[in-house]
């Protein structure tokens, strides 16, 4: 098992239009951004992961993956 994680910044900033009533919605922010994780290799070909990313104040986000690791060369 292998834990990591990180931090860094997000930059949203555009306008988006709402289909539903036609209302434009601007975004412009910058937001610091965190994620940490666990990496478990399951047998020789099989990785699982969970991870979980955070925009303090606006997401937090858990993501789970299972990947088969194939030989490249």
């Amino acid at each position: 098992m292998t834990p990591y994680g990180g931090l860094g910044l997000s930059r949203t900033h555009g306008n988006f239009r709402v289909t539903s009533d036609g209302v434009t919605l601007t975004s412009d922010d910058t937001a610091p951004d965190l994620h940490a994780g666990l990496r478990l290799l399951l047998g020789r070909r099989w990785l699982g992961v969970a991870e979980l990313d955070a925009y303090p104040g606006r997401l937090v986000h858990p993501n789970f993956r299972v990947a088969y690791l194939f030989d490249v060369f």
